[in-house]
């Protein structure tokens, strides 16, 4: 029954949470034992899906290491990563990526264009746009985030972004 294998879970939490990180558990279970894991992951599972990784950070159950965003950039889980960045860990992931030159290199322009249109605070997207050095498009950014925007310009002012500055304008 349905409360049977509940009091199972809630009796092998250690069973748990090392089921929560592997790709063999079924979709249907992992929803299940989500709900009972306790344990940070601190060496994600590269083949678990991106879903599953947006649940696990969603529930606050990976932890900010640098295996752990490597693998989220390497397997280009884009959503998972901006997912990742909003969460309450925001601080403490882009003080990892901008202290680690191997996970910077995965900073690339969409990157930018994902963190800068999403809850990412702008100090932070600034940060990251200062450490790179990705040539930026201010038509991808939200013009409402006026600081990136102004940040970009102060960099240097090219062809395309004047004539999309133009574009809006006129």
């Amino acid at each position: 029954t349905k409360e049977n294998s509940e009091k199972v879970l809630q009796e092998n939490i250690s069973i748990v949470n090392a089921l929560i990180n592997s790709e063999n558990v079924s979709d249907g279970s992992f929803d299940i034992i989500i709900n009972y894991a306790n344990s940070h992951i601190n060496k994600l599972n590269k083949n678990i899906s991106e879903s599953r990784v947006c649940s696990l950070i969603k529930k606050g159950l990976l932890a900010v290491t640098q295996e752990n965003i490597k693998t989220l950039f390497s397997n280009k889980y884009r959503s998972a990563i901006v997912k990742f960045a909003e969460s309450e860990h925001q601080n403490n992931l882009i003080e990892m990526i901008l202290g680690n030159q191997e996970l910077l290199q995965y900073v690339d322009a969409a990157v930018i264009y994902d963190f800068a249109g999403s809850g990412v605070a702008q100090e932070n997207v600034i940060r990251l746009i200062e450490s790179t050095s990705n040539e930026l498009q201010v038509a991808n950014i939200p013009y409402e985030k006026i600081d990136i925007v102004k940040s970009i310009l102060e960099a240097g002012l090219s062809k395309e972004n004047a004539n999309s500055i133009v574009d809006t304008f006129s």
